[in-house]
């Protein structure tokens, strides 16, 4: 995150957003940050039965979080934005028009089917955005899980979880998740066992390369280099482990406005059990 930082967030005032207010918070302790509120009043309805009173009540409130920051002064100007309709299509409109270089905003963290599923709001926010979002599900930076494939996208992502490792002195993980090896038909189990280690020895030797324009020495991350399904392990290793933020580049863009994020980036995404940062 580059000093001093724009950032946009969103909150609807809710216990979610409440963690992720305490987790700017304390961001703020380490970066210039010049953050901007948005609340989105998704019942017109409401507010115009009150004649604009709602309306006022939250951007009254919205001052009160804001002074929550303490780096924020009475004096220095930062947007407070009211709108209505949809949430999402709000944060991304507002977004858009500021162009701030995070977007922070805060999501439960509920069961669905076994797994944490993350809000449609969030999850669209996330989707749509032009720039990096910070998806926060835990006030808690300490344990950080950073996926790599070796593309610029990723190494955007290492760079970013490299230095907020360093910031807050905190335990870091790189994961490559290995694909399994095609069997050939008729291949024994010692050769498909030479296979796989052939192949992770040739994928090792390139993200070597990879790490070097990386500086590892004051973090001393772990790497780990897993089979099976990239999506489904990375959500294993960050609930197994108790991951407090995984960090990961976005796939390509299609559009001005959509990002087509990648099969793996969709599922972690929707199913992240803790925060989730993806750098753009």
């Amino acid at each position: 995150m580059k000093q001093p930082a724009k950032l946009l967030f969103a909150t609807n005032f809710s216990p979610a957003a409440r963690v992720a207010l305490e987790a700017l918070q304390k961001l703020q302790e380490h970066y210039q940050l010049n953050v901007n509120f948005i609340y989105v009043i998704t019942s017109f309805w409401k507010d115009w039965l009150t004649s604009g009173q709602y309306e006022t009540e939250a951007r009254q409130r919205l001052e009160t979080w804001q002074r929550k920051l303490e780096h924020i002064k009475e004096n220095h100007k930062h947007e407070l934005f009211v709108e209505k309709g949809n949430s999402a299509d709000n944060i991304l409109k507002i977004a858009n028009t500021i162009n701030p270089d995070l977007i922070f905003l805060g999501s439960g963290k509920s069961s669905k089917h076994g797994r944490y599923h993350t809000s449609y709001t969030a999850e669209s926010v996330v989707k749509n955005a032009k720039q990096s979002v910070w998806l926060c599900k835990t006030n808690k930076i300490g344990r950080i899980l950073c996926a790599v494939d070796g593309s610029k996208n990723s190494a955007k992502a290492l760079k970013e979880a490299l230095e907020i490792a360093k910031v807050f002195n905190a335990k870091m993980c790189i994961a490559h998740v290995l694909h399994r090896v095609d069997v050939a038909l008729g291949m024994s189990d010692e050769e498909l066992r030479r296979a796989e280690e052939k192949y992770k020895a040739e994928v090792v030797d390139k993200l070597q390369n990879f790490y070097m324009d990386f500086d590892f020495e004051s973090v001393q991350p772990e790497f780990m280099y897993p089979w099976g399904n990239p999506a489904k392990i990375i959500l294993d290793l960050a609930e197994d482990h108790d991951k407090d933020l995984i960090v990961m580049g976005a796939k390509g863009q299609s559009g001005v406005r959509n990002v087509l994020m990648g099969g793996t980036a969709s599922r972690i995404l929707r199913h992240a059990p803790c925060s989730l940062y993806v750098v753009r």
